[in-house]
């Protein structure tokens, strides 16, 4: 049963830093402010909050982070990325970001609230059970430090990428309407020149039916006159 025991502990502390990333990605339309909550306890580690825009405007957005006592402790304007870090108290904190300022572009944003650092934990809880962990449970131990490594620069990995692919497609929309007026206006002065051309054998042509036409005058005309 104490083995059974120690192994519940080590899986639990093995796999709950892996999942405490809170990321989330959304829409911030134009003149509008989003908001999102998060419940922490007192024995929650240092925690920090990371931002960033990765489409629209100027890439600029107002965060604010407000904790249960509602004082406001973190807030800036106009940043494109961003980290706060902060110790949470016993309660539910608020994050917000606001593009109020903007008139109508909509931007969008992602952001993951961490752990600042993840503490080797299953070693402090064998060490609180007055037992030593063999070299397999610190292993174990290790691999879930490497697996919390691991969620992070996967998570920056997934930040870049959307960054660079919401940065192709804009790009593709503007090579797409740059080529589509090129056209048109090859287009227009392809006709232009035609009627142009067309105007002026069509002058011509009025100019010479006007002249009038002379007729030889022979001897017959001469007698006849």
């Amino acid at each position: 049963m104490a083995n059974f025991y120690k192994s519940a502990v080590l899986l639990s502390l093995f796999f709950g830093p892996v999942t405490s990333l809170i990321g989330f990605r959304f829409d911030l339309p134009d003149q509008e402010e989003h908001c999102f909550y998060e419940a922490f306890d007192t024995e929650s580690v240092p925690m920090t909050l990371e931002f960033t825009v990765l489409q629209g405007g100027q890439f600029d957005i107002d965060a604010s982070v407000t904790d249960p006592d509602g004082v406001m402790f973190y807030n800036e304007s106009r940043l494109s990325h961003d980290s706060v870090t902060f110790q949470p108290s016993n309660g539910t904190y608020e994050f917000c970001f606001s593009n109020e300022f903007s008139s109508y572009t909509h931007k969008i944003v992602q952001f993951i609230v961490r752990p600042s650092a993840i503490s080797v934990r299953g070693l402090e809880a064998f060490r609180l059970m007055n037992t030593v962990p063999t070299l397999i449970e610190s292993a174990m131990d290790q691999v879930r430090l490497a697996c919390s490594d691991i969620a992070e620069l996967q998570w920056e990995y997934r930040l870049r990428e959307a960054r660079s692919r919401y940065k192709a497609e804009e790009l593709k929309m503007e090579v797409s309407y740059m080529a589509a007026m090129a056209t048109i206006c090859i287009v227009i002065s392809g006709l232009g020149q035609v009627f142009f051309v067309k105007a002026l054998f069509t002058d011509d042509r009025s100019k010479s039916k006007e002249r009038p036409i002379l007729r030889t005058i022979t001897s017959a005309d001469v007698i006849t006159g």
